[in-house]
């Protein structure tokens, strides 16, 4: 299978006049591995680091690859792909989609850093303001959307509000705590090491996408109110420890639709409401927005255009509430 994508590439492709043919096949050996990996783990990322540090083509610009050759190779071979799961174009494209991603943040191709510069060069309107503001440590608390090594994105948003503050304002100190695949459980189990022993001022806090999964899938504990429990006590032992909580609602996505997920959004309302602390509501937000906009492929997950909205939305916030 290997072979056949590494040949289909090279014929499809400029990857002739880029890349060698070796390269060619470590790439589809590394598009094959990535669908093997049920939830995305480091394993596949640090082999990419490791084919980086080595100097290969891993990217789809190196490759002579587009997003519509992709897609045509995708649809190609994707019922000739043997696998004890089903594959389809789009499972297939997606993974070619995690390889380039992940090869471009490891090549610094773009990154935390240069989509920082890109919103310097927009000159938003509240620089000023977030230059001003006294040293500060500043903790995001969340699961995937916030994760930096998440194939969705070039860089999650709080890595690029901390790169954005390195320009504009040094004495402000960021944390990502942001882990994929975690839920109120998890958050529960890490919010002493990872939150309260860092002692930051204020914690953005958004969590819900995978509790609200869990319920609809029937897993024991995992329901409307045991949620809302779990998220007024990650609130409570924010404040007994003078950490300013501010709560997020869930991301609005084709995946997570309909009454159910919208309940886990007012329930972070009125937990936050309850506990006299603020709500962002991006929920609302993203809502009124074209999926397209800000989703990747998954339509799960933020873009990089969506990681830079939410980077925008969250500086804007920061500035006229700190």
């Amino acid at each position: 299978m290997e072979e056949l994508l590494a040949r289909s590439i090279w014929k499809s492709t400029n990857a002739s006049k880029k890349a060698s043919y070796p390269e060619v096949k470590i790439f589809a050996g590394l598009v094959l591995l990535t669908m093997d990996v049920v939830k995305d783990t480091t394993g596949v990322q640090d082999i990419i680091q490791l084919c980086v540090k080595l100097d290969f083509a891993l990217s789809w610009q190196e490759l002579g690859l587009d997003e519509p050759t992709v897609w045509r190779i995708s649809k190609q071979l994707a019922d000739k792909i043997r696998k004890p799961y089903p594959v389809d174009a789009n499972l297939l494209h997606m993974c070619f989609v995690k390889i380039n991603m992940w090869a471009e943040k490891t090549k610094g191709t773009r990154s935390a850093a240069t989509l920082a510069k890109e919103l310097l060069a927009e000159k938003l309107p509240f620089r000023k303001k977030l230059s001003q503001i006294k040293s500060r440590r500043i903790a995001f608390f969340g699961d995937s959307l916030m994760a930096a090594r998440h194939w969705g994105a070039h860089a999650s948003y709080p890595d690029i509000i901390a790169a954005y503050f390195k320009k504009v304002n040094p004495a402000m100190e960021i944390i990502n705590a942001g882990i994929g695949g975690h839920s109120t459980v998890e958050a529960l189990q890490r919010i002493d090491q990872d939150i309260l022993k860092k002692n930051p001022a204020s914690t953005f806090v958004m969590f819900g996408a995978n509790d609200s999964l869990g319920e609809k899938s029937a897993q024991k504990g995992f329901t409307a109110e045991a949620f809302r429990r779990r998220t007024a006590k990650i609130v409570t032992k924010l404040q007994q420890e003078k950490i300013h909580a501010i709560l997020m609602t869930l991301v609005a996505t084709p995946v997570l639709q309909g009454p159910q997920f919208v309940r886990y959004s007012d329930t972070i309302r009125k937990v936050a409401h309850a506990a006299h602390t603020p709500v962002i509501d991006i929920f609302a937000k993203t809502q009124a927005l074209p999926p397209e906009t800000f989703l990747a492929c998954d339509n799960l997950h933020l873009s990089t255009a969506g990681q830079l909205m939410m980077a925008r939305e969250l500086l804007a916030w920061i500035a006229i509430n700190f």
